[in-house]
């Protein structure tokens, strides 16, 4: 698999509600750029959407280290094998570093074509991420 990741990303929230959020998969709806993501459908641990280019993407929660590590894979080989994995580490109690990790079965063709796409587009969805995690009101125990 190759495997691209983010720069280590700090969100001012604590981990836990910052793990509680992302490992909800029905939260990625309100993170999916608009315009590229359309039909957004999410099912318990499953979600469904297509992408411009694309087509139809399958995504499931696939496993979580409970408040450190959350595991997401694609469905389906289309348009190639994924797995997103979201690292949470606690810097202070009042604040996490959060790291993506993107790997994916590309043939070195596809791999030409979409490497500078995915490495810049993994770093913006992370820092999208921290914006959008630190702009909410969290309610913490």
């Amino acid at each position: 698999m190759t495997t691209f990741e983010s720069s280590l990303k700090t969100v001012s929230v604590p981990r836990k509600p910052v793990f509680g959020f992302l490992s909800d998969i029905k939260n990625f709806e309100s993170l999916v750029p608009e315009g590229i993501v359309k039909n957004f459908v999410a099912v318990k641990n499953n979600c469904r959407f297509d992408v411009d280019g694309l087509g139809e993407v399958g995504v499931r929660l696939a496993a979580t280290n409970p408040d450190h590590t959350i595991i997401y894979e694609s469905e389906g080989s289309r348009p190639f094998r994924f797995d997103l994995i979201i690292d949470l580490n606690e810097q202070d109690d009042q604040s996490t570093l959060m790291k993506l990790t993107f790997r994916a079965e590309l043939n070195m063709m596809m791999k030409m074509m979409v490497q500078k796409p995915l490495e810049d587009g993994l770093e913006v969805i992370a820092s999208e991420l921290v914006d959008h995690l630190n702009g909410r009101q969290w309610i913490t125990e």
